[in-house]
Protein backbone atom coordinates (compact mmCIF):
# COMPACT_ATOMS: atom_id res chain seq x y z
CA UNK A 1 0.00 0.00 0.00
CA UNK A 2 1.52 3.66 -1.26
CA UNK A 3 1.94 6.06 1.69
CA UNK A 4 -0.16 9.32 2.10
CA UNK A 5 2.12 12.34 1.40
CA UNK A 6 2.44 14.07 5.01
CA UNK A 7 1.41 17.52 3.13
CA UNK A 8 -1.44 16.03 1.77
CA UNK A 9 -2.44 14.73 5.67
CA UNK A 10 -2.13 18.25 6.88
CA UNK A 11 -4.03 19.57 4.37
CA UNK A 12 -7.08 17.71 5.05
CA UNK A 13 -6.74 17.95 8.90
CA UNK A 14 -6.77 21.42 8.60
CA UNK A 15 -9.45 21.59 5.92
CA UNK A 16 -11.38 18.77 8.23
CA UNK A 17 -10.96 22.08 11.28
CA UNK A 18 -12.34 24.76 9.13
CA UNK A 19 -15.58 22.63 8.65
CA UNK A 20 -16.05 22.00 12.44
CA UNK A 21 -15.64 25.77 13.03
CA UNK A 22 -17.87 26.09 10.08
CA UNK A 23 -20.53 23.95 11.31
CA UNK A 24 -20.21 25.47 14.69
CA UNK A 25 -20.28 29.31 13.84
CA UNK A 26 -23.41 27.75 11.72
CA UNK A 27 -25.27 26.27 14.58
CA UNK A 28 -24.51 27.76 17.55
CA UNK A 29 -27.04 29.83 19.24
CA UNK A 30 -27.03 33.80 18.04
CA UNK A 31 -26.75 36.26 21.26
CA UNK A 32 -29.92 38.13 21.78
CA UNK A 33 -30.70 41.79 20.80
CA UNK A 34 -30.34 44.24 22.99
CA UNK A 35 -34.07 45.06 24.17
CA UNK A 36 -35.35 48.58 23.17
CA UNK A 37 -35.59 50.88 25.95
CA UNK A 38 -39.51 51.77 27.05
CA UNK A 39 -40.74 55.08 29.12
CA UNK A 40 -42.91 54.63 31.78
CA UNK A 41 -45.37 57.20 32.62
CA UNK A 42 -45.99 57.45 36.35
CA UNK A 43 -48.15 59.27 38.12
CA UNK A 44 -46.34 60.81 41.39
CA UNK A 45 -49.15 62.84 42.74
CA UNK A 46 -49.10 63.62 46.51
CA UNK A 47 -53.02 63.25 46.54
CA UNK A 48 -52.01 60.15 47.98
CA UNK A 49 -52.27 57.98 44.52
CA UNK A 50 -53.27 55.00 45.91
CA UNK A 51 -53.17 52.06 42.39
CA UNK A 52 -55.87 49.20 42.27
CA UNK A 53 -55.77 47.56 38.88
CA UNK A 54 -53.89 50.65 37.53
CA UNK A 55 -56.19 53.51 38.65
CA UNK A 56 -55.39 55.76 41.76
CA UNK A 57 -58.12 56.38 44.20
CA UNK A 58 -61.10 59.12 43.63
CA UNK A 59 -59.37 62.14 44.73
CA UNK A 60 -61.04 65.02 45.73
CA UNK A 61 -61.42 68.32 44.45
CA UNK A 62 -62.59 71.59 44.19
CA UNK A 63 -63.58 73.77 41.61
CA UNK A 64 -60.79 76.16 40.97
CA UNK A 65 -57.34 75.64 40.37
CA UNK A 66 -54.99 72.34 41.33
CA UNK A 67 -52.07 69.98 39.78
CA UNK A 68 -51.51 66.76 38.51
CA UNK A 69 -47.65 65.40 38.21
CA UNK A 70 -46.15 62.66 35.96
CA UNK A 71 -42.84 60.91 36.00
CA UNK A 72 -41.38 60.12 32.67
CA UNK A 73 -38.45 57.55 33.22
CA UNK A 74 -36.94 55.28 30.10
CA UNK A 75 -36.48 51.65 31.57
CA UNK A 76 -35.45 48.32 29.90
CA UNK A 77 -32.07 49.88 28.44
CA UNK A 78 -29.98 52.77 27.32
CA UNK A 79 -32.05 54.26 24.13
CA UNK A 80 -32.66 57.10 21.91
CA UNK A 81 -35.75 59.38 22.48
CA UNK A 82 -37.74 61.09 20.47
CA UNK A 83 -41.36 61.89 22.35
CA UNK A 84 -43.64 64.49 23.32
CA UNK A 85 -46.49 64.32 25.81
CA UNK A 86 -50.17 65.51 26.48
CA UNK A 87 -52.31 65.44 29.25
CA UNK A 88 -55.69 64.45 28.85
CA UNK A 89 -59.35 63.82 30.30
CA UNK A 90 -62.39 62.26 30.11
CA UNK A 91 -65.68 62.25 32.12
CA UNK A 92 -64.72 59.04 33.69
CA UNK A 93 -68.07 56.74 32.74
CA UNK A 94 -67.24 53.03 33.36
CA UNK A 95 -65.43 52.17 36.95
CA UNK A 96 -62.14 50.67 36.13
CA UNK A 97 -62.44 52.50 32.15
CA UNK A 98 -59.87 54.89 31.22
CA UNK A 99 -61.95 57.05 29.76
CA UNK A 100 -59.22 59.83 29.40
CA UNK A 101 -59.22 60.63 25.64
CA UNK A 102 -59.27 64.07 25.23
CA UNK A 103 -56.33 66.48 24.77
CA UNK A 104 -56.30 69.36 28.00
CA UNK A 105 -55.39 72.74 26.62
CA UNK A 106 -54.67 75.97 27.66
CA UNK A 107 -57.49 77.92 26.65
CA UNK A 108 -60.51 79.99 28.26
CA UNK A 109 -62.25 77.86 30.62
CA UNK A 110 -65.88 75.69 29.38
CA UNK A 111 -67.34 73.71 31.24
CA UNK A 112 -64.95 70.95 32.38
CA UNK A 113 -60.84 70.86 32.97
CA UNK A 114 -58.33 73.00 31.05
CA UNK A 115 -54.67 74.02 31.24
CA UNK A 116 -53.66 76.47 33.28
CA UNK A 117 -50.83 77.70 31.89
CA UNK A 118 -47.54 76.07 31.01
CA UNK A 119 -46.65 73.22 33.44
CA UNK A 120 -43.48 72.88 35.94
CA UNK A 121 -40.92 70.30 34.14
CA UNK A 122 -38.41 69.03 36.76
CA UNK A 123 -35.14 67.99 34.14
CA UNK A 124 -33.11 67.56 37.42
CA UNK A 125 -32.39 63.50 36.97
CA UNK A 126 -32.34 63.85 32.88
CA UNK A 127 -28.90 63.77 32.91
CA UNK A 128 -27.17 64.12 29.47
CA UNK A 129 -30.60 63.06 28.07
CA UNK A 130 -31.20 67.05 28.11
CA UNK A 131 -30.88 68.15 24.39
CA UNK A 132 -34.42 69.04 24.37
CA UNK A 133 -36.74 69.49 27.38
CA UNK A 134 -39.83 72.20 26.19
CA UNK A 135 -43.30 73.31 26.31
CA UNK A 136 -45.09 73.85 22.96
CA UNK A 137 -47.40 76.33 23.60
CA UNK A 138 -48.49 75.87 20.08
CA UNK A 139 -49.14 72.05 20.86
CA UNK A 140 -49.89 71.78 24.37
CA UNK A 141 -47.31 69.63 24.70
CA UNK A 142 -43.74 68.63 26.58
CA UNK A 143 -41.28 67.87 24.14
CA UNK A 144 -38.08 64.93 25.80
CA UNK A 145 -35.30 64.27 22.73
CA UNK A 146 -32.10 63.49 22.80
CA UNK A 147 -29.36 60.38 21.48
CA UNK A 148 -27.89 57.98 23.71
CA UNK A 149 -30.01 58.20 26.72
CA UNK A 150 -28.67 56.24 30.08
CA UNK A 151 -31.36 53.82 31.64
CA UNK A 152 -33.44 55.73 34.46
CA UNK A 153 -32.86 58.90 33.21
CA UNK A 154 -36.17 61.11 33.92
CA UNK A 155 -38.32 64.32 33.77
CA UNK A 156 -41.04 64.66 35.68
CA UNK A 157 -43.86 67.59 35.13
CA UNK A 158 -46.32 69.14 36.82
CA UNK A 159 -49.61 69.90 34.75
CA UNK A 160 -51.61 72.89 36.26
CA UNK A 161 -55.03 72.34 35.20
CA UNK A 162 -58.05 74.23 36.28
CA UNK A 163 -61.58 72.99 37.00
CA UNK A 164 -63.98 75.38 35.83
CA UNK A 165 -67.18 76.14 37.16
CA UNK A 166 -69.58 73.76 36.07
CA UNK A 167 -67.55 70.88 36.57
CA UNK A 168 -68.79 70.30 39.77
CA UNK A 169 -70.48 67.08 40.43
CA UNK A 170 -68.28 65.29 37.55
CA UNK A 171 -65.66 62.89 38.25
CA UNK A 172 -63.33 62.92 35.56
CA UNK A 173 -60.18 60.42 34.68
CA UNK A 174 -56.95 62.13 34.18
CA UNK A 175 -53.90 60.63 32.24
CA UNK A 176 -50.74 61.06 29.75
CA UNK A 177 -50.31 59.49 26.60
CA UNK A 178 -47.41 60.18 24.44
CA UNK A 179 -48.49 61.99 21.52
CA UNK A 180 -45.72 61.27 19.56
CA UNK A 181 -42.98 58.38 19.92
CA UNK A 182 -40.09 58.60 18.24
CA UNK A 183 -36.63 57.07 17.87
CA UNK A 184 -36.39 53.62 19.38
CA UNK A 185 -37.86 53.94 23.00
CA UNK A 186 -41.60 54.31 22.67
CA UNK A 187 -43.56 55.13 25.52
CA UNK A 188 -45.30 52.11 27.40
CA UNK A 189 -49.23 52.19 28.52
CA UNK A 190 -50.20 54.74 31.52
CA UNK A 191 -49.27 52.84 34.33
CA UNK A 192 -52.14 54.82 36.52
CA UNK A 193 -55.00 56.50 35.63
CA UNK A 194 -56.21 59.46 38.43
CA UNK A 195 -60.08 59.87 38.99
CA UNK A 196 -61.05 63.49 40.27
CA UNK A 197 -64.38 63.72 41.91
CA UNK A 198 -65.21 67.35 41.60
CA UNK A 199 -67.31 69.28 43.92
CA UNK A 200 -69.14 72.13 42.87
CA UNK A 201 -67.38 75.17 44.25
CA UNK A 202 -68.60 78.42 45.52
CA UNK A 203 -69.66 81.01 43.16
CA UNK A 204 -69.25 84.77 43.54
CA UNK A 205 -72.49 86.68 44.20
CA UNK A 206 -73.09 90.84 43.72
CA UNK A 207 -74.84 92.61 46.37
CA UNK A 208 -75.58 96.12 45.21
CA UNK A 209 -74.37 97.40 48.26
CA UNK A 210 -74.02 101.40 48.35
CA UNK A 211 -73.92 104.91 46.42
CA UNK A 212 -73.69 108.55 46.19
CA UNK A 213 -74.00 111.49 43.82
CA UNK A 214 -71.39 113.79 43.10
CA UNK A 215 -71.45 116.93 41.01
CA UNK A 216 -69.39 116.45 37.36
CA UNK A 217 -65.83 117.21 36.48
CA UNK A 218 -62.67 116.51 34.68
CA UNK A 219 -61.10 114.15 36.74
CA UNK A 220 -61.67 110.63 37.28
CA UNK A 221 -62.57 111.73 40.70
CA UNK A 222 -65.87 113.19 40.88
CA UNK A 223 -66.88 116.74 42.45
CA UNK A 224 -68.73 117.70 45.38
CA UNK A 225 -70.01 114.38 46.86
CA UNK A 226 -73.88 113.89 48.49
CA UNK A 227 -75.23 111.88 51.10
CA UNK A 228 -74.95 108.34 50.68
CA UNK A 229 -77.87 106.30 50.06
CA UNK A 230 -79.47 109.42 49.45
CA UNK A 231 -81.90 110.34 46.85
CA UNK A 232 -80.95 114.13 44.97
CA UNK A 233 -82.36 116.59 42.79
CA UNK A 234 -80.01 116.40 39.59
CA UNK A 235 -78.82 119.92 38.29
CA UNK A 236 -80.64 121.50 35.47
CA UNK A 237 -81.34 119.59 32.02
CA UNK A 238 -78.02 119.02 30.04
CA UNK A 239 -75.80 119.48 33.13
CA UNK A 240 -73.64 116.36 34.09
CA UNK A 241 -73.73 114.85 37.33
CA UNK A 242 -71.79 111.65 38.60
CA UNK A 243 -72.73 108.53 40.34
CA UNK A 244 -70.29 106.27 42.20
CA UNK A 245 -72.01 102.46 42.61
CA UNK A 246 -70.40 100.10 45.60
CA UNK A 247 -71.10 96.14 44.31
CA UNK A 248 -69.75 93.95 47.28
CA UNK A 249 -68.85 90.61 46.74
CA UNK A 250 -70.05 87.32 48.33
CA UNK A 251 -69.34 84.14 48.82
CA UNK A 252 -65.82 83.71 46.78
CA UNK A 253 -63.79 86.30 44.92
CA UNK A 254 -64.69 87.50 41.75
CA UNK A 255 -61.72 87.15 39.09
CA UNK A 256 -60.53 90.30 37.26
CA UNK A 257 -63.12 90.92 34.72
CA UNK A 258 -65.14 88.12 36.06
CA UNK A 259 -68.83 90.27 35.84
CA UNK A 260 -70.27 91.67 32.76
CA UNK A 261 -72.70 94.19 34.04
CA UNK A 262 -74.78 97.46 33.16
CA UNK A 263 -77.30 99.84 34.41
CA UNK A 264 -80.73 100.26 33.70
CA UNK A 265 -83.20 103.12 34.86
CA UNK A 266 -86.89 103.89 35.52
CA UNK A 267 -89.31 106.07 36.31
CA UNK A 268 -90.19 105.65 40.24
CA UNK A 269 -93.07 104.16 41.20
CA UNK A 270 -94.57 104.15 44.87
CA UNK A 271 -92.36 105.23 47.69
CA UNK A 272 -89.55 103.75 47.00
CA UNK A 273 -87.02 102.44 44.29
CA UNK A 274 -86.95 98.35 44.15
CA UNK A 275 -85.34 95.83 42.15
CA UNK A 276 -88.26 94.22 41.09
CA UNK A 277 -91.88 93.85 42.15
CA UNK A 278 -92.28 97.34 42.59
CA UNK A 279 -93.66 98.62 39.60
CA UNK A 280 -90.52 100.16 38.14
CA UNK A 281 -90.30 99.09 34.32
CA UNK A 282 -86.59 99.35 33.82
CA UNK A 283 -84.24 99.27 30.23
CA UNK A 284 -81.09 99.88 29.46
CA UNK A 285 -79.17 102.79 30.26
CA UNK A 286 -77.36 104.31 27.08
CA UNK A 287 -75.96 107.08 25.60
CA UNK A 288 -79.44 107.78 23.47
CA UNK A 289 -81.89 107.65 26.11
CA UNK A 290 -83.85 110.56 28.32
CA UNK A 291 -81.52 109.96 31.12
CA UNK A 292 -77.93 108.42 29.29
CA UNK A 293 -74.36 108.31 29.85
CA UNK A 294 -72.67 111.98 29.18
CA UNK A 295 -69.20 111.79 26.96
CA UNK A 296 -66.53 113.69 29.38
CA UNK A 297 -64.31 115.16 26.42
CA UNK A 298 -61.45 115.40 28.58
CA UNK A 299 -61.68 111.48 30.41
CA UNK A 300 -61.66 108.25 28.28
CA UNK A 301 -63.98 106.04 28.79
CA UNK A 302 -62.34 102.86 31.37
CA UNK A 303 -59.98 105.06 32.68
CA UNK A 304 -58.96 103.38 36.08
CA UNK A 305 -60.45 105.24 38.86
CA UNK A 306 -59.15 105.88 42.65
CA UNK A 307 -60.73 107.16 46.17
CA UNK A 308 -62.16 110.45 46.35
CA UNK A 309 -60.73 113.04 48.14
CA UNK A 310 -63.48 113.33 50.87
CA UNK A 311 -66.23 110.38 50.32
CA UNK A 312 -66.87 106.85 48.72
CA UNK A 313 -69.74 105.10 49.13
CA UNK A 314 -68.61 103.09 52.30
CA UNK A 315 -70.23 99.20 52.60
CA UNK A 316 -70.28 98.32 56.53
CA UNK A 317 -68.45 95.00 57.14
CA UNK A 318 -69.99 91.96 58.78
CA UNK A 319 -67.23 92.08 60.87
CA UNK A 320 -67.36 95.35 62.07
CA UNK A 321 -65.83 99.02 60.10
CA UNK A 322 -66.23 99.16 56.57
CA UNK A 323 -65.26 96.41 53.83
CA UNK A 324 -62.13 96.98 51.62
CA UNK A 325 -62.80 98.95 48.38
CA UNK A 326 -61.03 97.73 45.07
CA UNK A 327 -61.29 100.57 42.94
CA UNK A 328 -62.57 99.74 39.32
CA UNK A 329 -63.48 102.05 36.18
CA UNK A 330 -64.89 105.38 35.51
CA UNK A 331 -67.46 104.72 32.59
CA UNK A 332 -69.00 107.73 30.36
CA UNK A 333 -70.35 105.19 27.41
CA UNK A 334 -67.62 106.20 25.44
CA UNK A 335 -65.87 102.71 24.25
CA UNK A 336 -69.05 100.94 25.98
CA UNK A 337 -71.89 100.84 28.19
CA UNK A 338 -71.16 97.89 30.35
CA UNK A 339 -68.71 97.80 33.01
CA UNK A 340 -66.67 95.10 34.49
CA UNK A 341 -63.71 94.51 37.37
CA UNK A 342 -60.97 94.68 34.92
CA UNK A 343 -59.03 96.71 37.22
CA UNK A 344 -58.55 93.94 39.64
CA UNK A 345 -60.23 90.98 41.45
CA UNK A 346 -62.23 91.55 44.16
CA UNK A 347 -62.16 88.58 47.23
CA UNK A 348 -65.02 87.46 48.90
CA UNK A 349 -66.40 90.22 51.14
CA UNK A 350 -65.19 93.54 49.76
CA UNK A 351 -66.27 95.85 47.46
CA UNK A 352 -65.97 97.02 44.13
CA UNK A 353 -66.50 100.56 43.03
CA UNK A 354 -67.37 102.15 39.63
CA UNK A 355 -67.71 105.87 38.58
CA UNK A 356 -70.27 107.06 36.00
CA UNK A 357 -70.74 110.30 34.28
CA UNK A 358 -74.77 110.53 33.70
CA UNK A 359 -76.69 113.57 31.99
CA UNK A 360 -80.57 114.40 32.20
CA UNK A 361 -80.51 114.90 28.11
CA UNK A 362 -84.65 115.08 27.95
CA UNK A 363 -86.31 113.05 30.78
CA UNK A 364 -89.69 114.57 32.18
CA UNK A 365 -89.00 117.32 34.68
CA UNK A 366 -89.59 117.18 38.32
CA UNK A 367 -90.19 113.43 38.02
CA UNK A 368 -88.03 110.74 39.93
CA UNK A 369 -86.12 107.96 38.25
CA UNK A 370 -84.00 104.86 39.77
CA UNK A 371 -81.36 102.89 38.88
CA UNK A 372 -80.35 99.83 39.37
CA UNK A 373 -77.20 97.28 37.96
CA UNK A 374 -78.00 94.50 36.53
CA UNK A 375 -76.22 91.59 34.46
CA UNK A 376 -75.37 92.39 31.16
CA UNK A 377 -77.87 89.56 30.07
CA UNK A 378 -80.40 91.11 32.03
CA UNK A 379 -80.21 89.19 35.07
CA UNK A 380 -80.19 90.55 38.84
CA UNK A 381 -77.69 90.59 40.98
CA UNK A 382 -77.91 88.54 44.08
CA UNK A 383 -79.29 91.03 46.24
CA UNK A 384 -80.20 94.90 46.81
CA UNK A 385 -79.88 96.88 49.80
CA UNK A 386 -82.99 98.52 51.17
CA UNK A 387 -81.74 102.25 50.36
CA UNK A 388 -78.83 101.05 48.28
CA UNK A 389 -80.87 102.28 44.80
CA UNK A 390 -79.12 105.37 43.32
CA UNK A 391 -82.55 107.54 43.19
CA UNK A 392 -82.58 111.02 41.69
CA UNK A 393 -85.16 114.09 41.12
CA UNK A 394 -84.86 115.76 37.84
CA UNK A 395 -84.89 119.42 38.14
CA UNK A 396 -88.45 121.16 37.54
CA UNK A 397 -88.97 123.58 34.79
CA UNK A 398 -89.04 127.48 35.89
CA UNK A 399 -91.89 128.72 34.47
CA UNK A 400 -92.28 132.54 34.22
CA UNK A 401 -95.83 134.44 34.27
CA UNK A 402 -95.60 138.20 33.45
CA UNK A 403 -98.76 140.19 35.29
CA UNK A 404 -99.70 143.42 33.77
CA UNK A 405 -98.59 145.26 30.99
CA UNK A 406 -95.42 144.12 28.83
CA UNK A 407 -94.04 146.41 26.75
CA UNK A 408 -92.27 144.52 23.94
CA UNK A 409 -89.16 146.69 22.19
CA UNK A 410 -88.22 145.15 18.75
CA UNK A 411 -84.34 145.75 17.75
CA UNK A 412 -83.24 144.78 14.35
CA UNK A 413 -79.84 143.87 14.60
CA UNK A 414 -77.91 145.22 11.10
Amino acid sequence: MSMIPARHIIIRYLALVAAFAFSVALFAPREALAAAGSITQTIVNSDPCTPSGGFCDPTNAEEGNDTVTYEYRLTGSNDNIDSTFRLQFGTSVTAGTDDAATDLTDSACGTNIVLNGPPTIDSSNAGNCNTTIAWDATNNEVDWADSACVINERIVVTWNITFCSGSGGNTYDIDTACARAGGAANCSTTEYVDQWGVNAGAVPTLEQAAYRWYSNSASTSPGNAGTINTPMTAPAQGTPFRLRLNLHVKDAQLGASGTTTKLQFATKSGSRCDASGGGESYSDLTTATAIRFFDNASLADNLAIGPHPSFDPRHSSTTGGVDTINYQNFNDGGTDTTFTNAQSAIPQDEDGIWDFSLVDFSAEANTSFCIIAVQNGGGLLASYGSSTMPEFKTAQTVKVRLRGIVRLRIVRLK
